[in-house]
């Protein structure tokens, strides 16, 4: 049985921590979410560019590219539509909120939080679209 991503919102996920990339995807896709991942923020612009997602959670610290870097990569690119971003680090909270605002669209969930809060974030942003 094959299962339609049409209905389901887009979550990319990048982070260079295996088991967290793992948990993180399969806690996100037990709640109906269609989840993209990457281990490195090389060739992360090839996947955006292909699936345009409408979630794009970026691990900050990452080895070859950051994630903030990666973010303003992301939003240089010419996409149909924007894709929101959510810094998800251990990084602390004033350090992530000062990271979002360099960034357009851009938010951010503590990895000290569960995943329950960073699910939370992600249905609030993606209701916030549909209003």
């Amino acid at each position: 049985m094959v299962t339609s991503t049409a209905n389901r919102p887009t979550v990319l996920i990048v982070d260079d921590n295996q088991e967290l990339l793992l948990t993180t995807s399969r806690y996100l896709m037990a709640r109906g979410f269609h989840v993209l991942t990457a281990d490195s923020p090389l060739g992360v612009t090839n996947i955006v560019r292909r699936e345009v997602p409408d979630v794009i959670v970026l691990d900050v610290m990452m080895p070859a590219l950051s994630g903030d870097a990666l973010a303003k990569i992301l939003r240089g690119l010419a996409l149909p539509k924007t894709p929101a971003i959510v810094f998800y680090s251990a990084l602390d909270e004033e350090s992530l909120h000062r990271l979002t605002r360099g960034v357009e669209n851009a938010t951010y969930v503590s990895k000290a939080s569960s995943v329950e809060e960073l699910r939370a974030v992600i249905q609030e942003i993606l209701a916030a679209r549909r209003e």
